[in-house]
């Protein structure tokens, strides 16, 4: 059986939730999946699959993942990787931070030498501000939790074939 490990870090809990929805589908997959917060996540052996998720802060993947990336090159290798990121913005704000946020993503991706990688979007624990709206592009009526787990399963689904064998 395939071993998988879902490495996260997270400030709000929703890169969690996206790890666990993940997990969940790649089991329904036939695989074999932890979920570890990247601190947790020190030894990768024994595992044939890395899903490593971060959220977006300042239009970048959080220091914590990148550190994880930059530090595990070597180890991630040898092993179908994949990147995920987490955004509040994503997929709502103006094209010019969208296209920052799927380069931070893409960039961690190649990092980790990944076959793949995906932006969610997430939540924030209270509406924005109109300037911020203004400056980011958002609507006034953007719901302030933007979680999508049916996204996430359908990504996992797909990628669940590429991580077997």
């Amino acid at each position: 059986m395939n071993r998988v490990l879902v490495a996260y870090t997270t400030k709000t809990g929703t890169t969690r939730n996206y790890a666990e929805v993940l997990s969940s589908t790649l089991k329904d997959q036939g695989l074999e999946v932890d979920v570890k917060s990247l601190t947790e996540a020190s030894n990768l052996d024994g595992y044939d699959a890395v899903l490593i998720g971060s959220p977006i802060n300042g239009m970048q993947l959080v220091p914590d993942a990148t550190s994880f990336l930059a530090a595990n090159q070597a180890r991630l290798a040898g092993k179908k990787t994949a990147v995920f990121s987490v955004s509040y913005m994503h997929g709502k704000a103006r094209l010019l931070w969208n296209k920052a946020i799927e380069k931070s993503t893409a960039k961690a991706a190649a990092t980790a030498g990944a076959s793949d990688w995906k932006v969610f979007p997430g939540r924030i624990d209270k509406p924005m501000p109109g300037f911020a709206r203004f400056l980011f592009g958002f609507p006034a009526d953007l719901p302030v939790d933007r979680q999508d787990p049916g996204m996430a399963r359908v990504w996992a689904t797909g990628l669940a074939g590429s991580l077997k064998g």
